[in-house]
């Protein structure tokens, strides 16, 4: 049986993690720039407004927190990234029983942002269908329609809320 491709070798496959590594902690910087965008507790802000930016910081840095698996596909097609991000999920458990925390799926290289805004429309649909209707799905690319939405690459941040969740990890990407 020949291969159309190159034979998988060490150098390939570590450039790949370089590159998957690199993915995730350029979005991570994004999130971070994100939470200190939101402007908590700013008292010259009306009431609504404070509020507002008040429960976005809480509910970005709660599901950040809680990040407990990725993903970062480079897949050509919408059909290899879509089987990529319900791996993704068959593989996060945590989704699937119920007992909650958040699955962030990167794809850097793919650049059509309108066919990824269906492509998040359709496995949001899927997911609180399947998996939970309590399921949060966040979708985030460089021409997002809000400017709060707007990331280096385009990303799903998957998240199941549970009052029992607790962080785990060491807050680094090799805890991701």
């Amino acid at each position: 049986a020949s291969s159309l491709g190159p034979p998988p070798s060490p150098a390939r496959e570590a450039a790949a993690s370089t590159t998957r590594e690199a993915a995730l902690e350029q979005m991570m910087t994004w999130f971070t720039g994100a939470l200190m965008a939101c402007e908590i507790g700013d008292i010259d802000a009306d009431a609504d407004d404070a509020a507002t930016d008040d429960e976005t910081f809480v509910a970005l840095g709660r599901s950040l927190l809680h990040t407990k698996s990725s993903e970062v596909t480079f897949a050509p097609t919408v059909q290899e990234m879509h089987a990529d991000l319900w791996r993704l999920v068959a593989e996060s458990d945590y989704l699937l029983d119920g007992s909650g925390g958040a699955a962030l799926f990167v794809a850097p290289a793919f650049t059509n942002f309108e066919i990824f805004d269906d492509f998040s429309l359709l496995v949001r649909s899927g997911l609180r269908y399947l998996v939970s209707p309590k399921i949060e799905v966040h979708v985030y690319h460089p021409l997002a329609r809000s400017e709060r939405l707007r990331a280096p690459m385009p990303t799903v941040h998957i998240y199941l809320d549970n009052e029992d969740l607790f962080a785990d990890g060491d807050g680094t990407l090799a805890s991701l």
